[in-house]
Parts: structure tokens; sequence; C-alpha cells
């Protein structure tokens, strides 16, 4: 018995199907992408040195070393966010975009600031500045 030798296929890569593939790629990282917004917050930090310019207003929360909070000197009960924002709310239900200043203890730590940042943002408020207290100068 003899067999014939098989013409081999003619093998080529289809290009359409590779750009197929390739356009469902893009399409795929297109959708799933995330991006990162850089400034959500936008801070206006205030100088150490020299008189900041008076606003009449101001919104002002304090932070002690023991994660106690006071929004213009009265006691907010509760130290989370959704405390923070209710007692934010409440304090500028009659205020047309206040300037948030926040006037934390040295002692205080970075989440109990972050705390108050992110229920402000929260509250799309976007006027905040850092209490701060200008060096003694010694005299001669």
């Amino acid at each position: 018995m003899k067999f014939r030798d098989r013409e081999p296929d003619n093998l080529e890569i289809g290009l359409t199907p590779m750009i197929d593939v390739v356009f469902l790629l893009l399409i795929f990282f297109m959708l799933t992408t995330t991006f990162n917004r850089e400034k959500e917050l936008q801070l206006q930090l205030p100088r150490a040195e020299g008189q900041n310019p008076v606003e009449q207003n101001i919104l002002e929360i304090s932070v002690d070393i023991n994660e106690n909070y006071s929004i213009d000197r009265k006691k907010v009960f509760g130290s989370d966010v959704a405390a923070l924002k209710d007692a934010i709310r409440l304090a500028i239900r009659n205020r047309n975009n206040p300037t948030l200043v926040i006037a934390a203890d040295a002692g205080a730590t970075h989440q109990a600031v972050v705390r108050i940042l992110d229920a402000a943002r929260q509250l799309e408020l976007v006027r905040i500045s850092f209490a701060t207290e200008s060096p003694r100068k010694s005299s001669p």
C-alpha cells in the first residue's frame, strides 16, 4: 500500500483574530482602570510667622491628645467620622462656604486629623486651614 505524502498545510498567522484580541484587551483595561484624583481637598496651609487676615466665616475644629473633638468650643460626642460629619453639618447649616480651621494638639495622632479631613471631604468643604502658633521671639 502506498500512501501519498500530504502536502503541508499552508500555515499563516491570521491578523484579524490577533487584532480582535488586542482590541478586547484594550477595552478591558479601559473599563477596569481607576483614575485617582490627586487633589480631593484643596488645603490652604497657614504661615507660621506673620499674621493671617481675619476672616469672619471660620469654623474651628479642635482635637486634643486624647482624640476629644470640639467644634467652635462645643464638645463633639463620639470620635468617629460619622459623628464628626453630623456635628460639622449642624455647625455649618447657616453658613455659606466656611473656612474650616483645624487646631490639633501637637501630641494628637495623625489619624485624629485625618478623620476631620475625611468628614470635611464628605461634606464637600474645600476651604481648610491648620492653626499654628507663632514662634516666640526672644528678647535680647
